[in-house]
């Protein structure tokens, strides 16, 4: 009977679709907009996580050792800076004497940051690659639920707004510009520009395209041309001049990090963007009132991971004026980080990131799959610049699934022409 019932949870679509549909429920769920309702929904999703996972920990047995590499060494590539960071936040702690809140806000920081890591190489063990067909269908599920609840609440009008990028009204943009799951649909696009040979209805797609193209988030729509322009460079290139390419571009886009962060710690990104006439939504004001508590130093060591979601909770009026409503977070992913390990914390996680991941997945998995996944490392630091990507949930579970699915495939790949090569000599053979 056990048997049965393991048997028909890992073959159920459905469930799978209502586990991804649930996870984006507090950041995207039109009826969450009250504080118990969130509350709700963001306790409930950790606990729906750490019941998938230890169903993939201790049920899921009949895999392939391939896939479980994968799944490990995926696993381990996005969990080692999250690990190092909470120890070097511990060292900050003692040697600033942190009070106690701002140190359980970073611990707690670091389990929400690790599970959806968990969960997103769980999901892989238990649907392979059919997760990613599970996650477009999550997301479009979403999105048309905020879009039908957007035409009950404002009528005929919302339709029209859809299609207006410059909308500023927020009873349409509630509905409408959906940060996360626009994210989410930019990634996957990025996915199946790759995958050439993909098995999905067209339908689907069309929809991934509409909910991205419907939200207009602008950071998304530039990281996703940033990453088809990497990636037409090298698709001319060989593969040894795709290794040292891969590894230029990583240093380069590490160049630009540290540049960025200096701005952001600086009057120099308002200075710039307000010169050609782009709308920051109050980010300069926020970014200003962070920068009292940091200097752009190689000295400047941090305050610790959970600093600076602690330290939204004791901005004042006086501090930010009507940008005190804007509690999600900094809206700059790169400075936040930098806030709270420091620079040299900060350049050797963007190292790790952008060198030592790509270098990885090319060791193990070769060069064209190190390429894949560097576009979407690409992608999302760009989003990094501007949002919080860092800290969705169901985003950075879904990078994790498409870096170890993109693995996954790539050697299911390898070893079936292994196998025509084989059949092509047994058949040579028998034949002579």
């Amino acid at each position: 009977m056990q048997k049965r019932v393991i048997l028909k949870f890992r073959k159920s679509s459905i469930i799978g679709v209502l586990i991804i549909y649930y996870m984006l429920m507090d950041s995207s769920f039109p009826f969450a907009e009250s504080g118990s309702a969130l509350n709700f929904f963001y306790w409930t999703k950790f606990a729906l996580a750490i019941v998938v996972v230890s169903y993939a920990a201790f049920s899921v047995t009949k895999r392939d050792v391939e896939l479980k590499s994968i799944c490990k060494r995926t696993r381990h590539l996005f969990f080692i800076p999250w690990l190092l960071m909470i120890l070097y936040s511990c060292i900050i702690w003692i040697m600033q004497k942190t009070a106690i809140p701002y140190i359980t806000r970073g611990i707690s920081n670091f389990i929400a940051n690790i599970i959806p890591i968990l969960l997103g190489v769980a999901l892989v063990l238990i649907y392979r690659e059919g997760i990613i067909r599970l996650v477009v269908i999550a997301i479009c599920m979403m999105a048309f639920t905020n879009y039908i609840m957007g035409i009950i609440v404002n009528g005929l009008a919302f339709v029209v707004q859809l299609f207006n990028i410059n909308c500023e009204e927020s009873t349409f943009r509630i509905y409408k510009e959906l940060h996360e799951i626009a994210y989410i649909a930019g990634l996957l696009l990025l996915y199946y520009f790759h995958k050439k040979e993909y098995r999905l209805n067209k339908g689907w797609l069309i929809s991934v395209f509409i909910v991205f193209f419907f939200a207009w988030k602008r950071i998304g729509i530039l990281a996703l041309v940033m990453a088809f322009i990497f990636y037409a460079l090298l698709k001319h290139i060989n593969k040894s001049g795709k290794k040292s390419t891969v590894t230029a571009c990583g240093i380069v886009a590490l160049v630009l990090s540290i540049l960025y962060v200096w701005m952001s710690a600086s009057d120099e990104l308002s200075t710039l963007l307000h010169e050609y006439g782009i709308n920051m939504m109050g980010r300069d004001v926020i970014y200003s009132y962070f920068r009292k508590f940091c200097d752009f130093s190689i000295i400047y060591l941090g305050h610790g991971i959970g600093f600076v979601s602690r330290q939204f909770n004791f901005i004042t009026w006086e501090d930010v004026g009507v940008m005190i409503a804007l509690k999600q977070g900094l809206h700059n992913d790169l400075f936040s980080l930098y806030l709270e390990i420091g620079m040299i914390g900060f350049i050797t996680w963007c190292v790790y990131q952008l060198i030592y991941i790509p270098q990885k997945i090319r060791k193990w998995f070769g060069i064209d799959c190190a390429v894949r996944c560097f576009t979407y490392i690409i992608y999302t630091f760009v989003t990094y610049t501007t949002d919080n990507t860092l800290r969705y949930f169901v985003y950075q579970m879904t990078l994790v699934i498409l870096i170890a699915v993109t693995c996954y495939e790539n050697c299911k790949k390898k070893n079936n022409i292994r196998q025509d090569h084989f059949d092509v000599k047994e058949l040579r053979k028998e034949c002579k």
